[in-house]
């Protein structure tokens, strides 16, 4: 996947304190990627402008991944891992993603933001992230097709 511009957006709500420019699929080791791989870390990069340049204080920022059908499967937010950024005078954040869930598949997303509990940028529908069929379970099996979304680790024990 080529970056996905936002630059030149209209369809943003907001008060522009900050405004999404980019969004980028890379690795661990920062290299570019076309799509994620099911049961590989991923890296979400966010690169944004500040109005005037200014520091920013109290932003937080959420991405929120929909399903085939537009509904909402998941949402990153640095308010619910209590990540809330401040004195940022840089212009890109990274969202890590462990060993990533997700079934092979697009996913369309929503990026968010409000600084000082006020909303700064929000573009809907502001691009896909591609999956592909990864081994998330080491074992070379997955679940029949259709039968959920994601992988979540489990195992089981007779007693």
């Amino acid at each position: 996947m080529q970056a996905i511009n936002l630059a030149d957006r209209q369809d943003r709500k907001g008060n522009g304190a900050i405004r999404f420019e980019a969004v980028e699929l890379k690795d661990t080791a920062g290299n570019n990627l076309q799509s994620f791989q099911c049961g590989k870390d991923a890296v979400i990069q966010i690169k944004f402008s500040r109005k005037n340049n200014q520091v920013i204080n109290n932003l937080h920022l959420a991405i929120g991944l929909d399903d085939d059908y537009g509904t909402r499967i998941t949402q990153f937010s640095n308010e619910v891992t209590s990540q809330i950024f401040n004195n940022v005078n840089s212009n890109t954040i990274e969202l890590k993603i462990e060993k990533l869930p997700l079934k092979q598949g697009s996913y369309p997303f929503v990026l968010f933001s409000t600084v000082n509990a006020e909303i700064a940028d929000w573009i809907q529908q502001a691009g896909t992230i591609d999956v592909e069929a990864g081994d998330f379970y080491n074992t070379g099996k997955l679940p029949p097709e259709g039968q959920g979304t994601f992988y979540i680790n489990h195992s089981f024990e007779l007693k």
